[in-house]
């Protein structure tokens, strides 16, 4: 009892907060303060691998920035992009030179059942997977035609995603924007050793009030 409750409040105690892990579906439920990388400063024609930040993005077909003429969704989906003029089913991959926590991007034309999005760690083991389905509301196929898009990610307790994949099946024709993504702070040292010895305390009054009773 001691050793399971200790564990649990230490873990809650050092990174604040449990173990869960979310598919997300709209910008608003990633951090506040996550960086954010639309295309609008790249030039259009600008091609593939692309590095901002601590990200590269790259794809295994020929892919390049884009110029959308309208504005399908806010904040998700709107100006420049990246994708290709031609082909469909290409993948698109994300790296992390630093891994994060939280991840999320807009997509386009989700048409299709089947098609991938996942995140995985620096030994390539998969974290997290959701795949898309006309029944599937983390990932939702849509109508045709390049009317509609959609966003989405995932966020992990830890900073563990090292790359993200896009993996569509071959009928699908998709494009992102507004790749986003949050790395956790890592509590200092000190911090850490204040919560072994608040744990430490706890447990000695627990002990002692048993051994009272």
């Amino acid at each position: 009892m001691y050793v399971r409750t200790s564990a649990v409040i230490l873990f809650w105690l050092i990174n604040g907060h449990f173990i869960w892990a979310d598919v997300i579906t709209h910008p608003s439920q990633l951090h506040p303060n996550s960086q954010i990388q639309t295309f609008e400063s790249y030039s259009v024609g600008t091609a593939t691998p692309l590095t901002f930040g601590i990200a590269t993005l790259s794809t295994n077909f020929p892919a390049s920035v884009k110029a959308q003429q309208y504005t399908q969704h806010p904040g998700i989906y709107e100006g420049k992009y990246v994708g290709s003029s031609f082909g469909i089913g290409e993948n698109f991959f994300i790296d992390f030179s630093t891994p994060v926590s939280q991840f999320g991007m807009g997509i386009l034309d989700v048409n299709y059942d089947g098609n991938v999005f996942r995140a995985l760690d620096a030994n390539n083991n998969v974290l997290e997977s959701v795949v898309s389905s006309s029944t599937n509301p983390d990932f939702l196929t849509g109508p045709t035609g390049g009317s509609y898009s959609l966003f989405i990610g995932f966020k992990r307790p830890t900073n563990d995603i090292s790359r993200i994949e896009l993996l569509p099946i071959s009928l699908d024709f998709m494009a992102i924007d507004t790749v986003t993504y949050y790395a956790k702070a890592i509590p200092e040292p000190s911090a850490a050793l204040f919560c072994l010895t608040a744990l430490g305390l706890y447990v000695a009054t627990r002990r002692r009030r048993v051994c009272r009773g």
